[in-house]
């Protein structure tokens, strides 16, 4: 499951080697019950696309770390650890301020989101 993506406008230029969906840590915290897995991944995924319109808009300091932070501790709690990263990477970084900027980060989320929904759908 792990992918290696190469993280644009990230601090260091990093690589990220990881796992996009850890199968595990979800089915931990959902103790194993499938209906309730796809309840959690379907509030993730309507919590994604709420965020991405936000990051298009223009944002302070302020409300990007909440942003990015938001991101952060919900991909954290359902195991997307990609996305989790990202947030991460996107929280040390100033608010992008050009509307070009701001669509860069909204295009690496939505690889992302793609990479997430592709293994979560095979979780189904």
């Amino acid at each position: 499951m792990g992918r290696a993506q190469k993280l644009h406008n990230a601090p260091n230029d990093t690589t990220f080697e990881g796992v996009i969906l850890d199968v595990n840590y979800l089915n931990h915290a959902t103790f194993g019950d499938k209906a309730l897995r796809a309840e959690i991944l379907g509030l993730f995924r309507a919590q994604l696309d709420g965020l991405v319109k936000n990051i298009l808009l223009p944002i302070d300091a302020p409300g990007w770390l909440f942003l990015t932070h938001t991101l952060r501790g919900a991909a954290a709690s359902v195991g997307a650890q990609h996305i989790a990263h990202l947030a991460e990477q996107w929280g040390q970084m100033p608010p992008p301020q050009s509307g070009e900027a701001r669509s860069a980060v909204v295009a690496q989320l939505k690889t992302a989101i793609t990479d997430f929904v592709g293994v979560a759908s095979k979780l189904q």
